[in-house]
């Protein structure tokens, strides 16, 4: 079964082959990045509420950082142990 009318649970479907869980059509991603008016967040992947064509992790949209959805989430990620990652909390 697919989406439905609701997003899944985390790892409810099956990886992909890099053992990644959810990475196309559950919810879209807020990412750390701006876009380039230093106004808006982007957005990427798609989700099972929208259409098909916007349903790829190489689609990118942006909204503004107050902006909320059921339709909308965050992945939670580290880096590898013994490496850091500088976070930018403004473009």
């Amino acid at each position: 079964e697919n989406i439905g009318t609701k997003a899944h649970l985390v790892a409810e479907k099956r990886p992909n082959a890099w053992g990644l869980h959810d990475m196309h059509g559950n919810v879209q991603e807020w990412c750390e990045d701006w876009d380039t008016e230093g106004v808006n967040r982007v957005i990427r992947g798609g989700s099972g509420f929208i259409s098909a064509e916007y349903c790829l992790s190489s689609y990118r949209g942006r909204s503004g950082p107050s902006y909320r959805s059921a339709y909308l989430g965050f992945r939670v990620a580290r880096s590898p142990s013994g490496q850091s990652s500088p976070i930018r909390s403004s473009p």
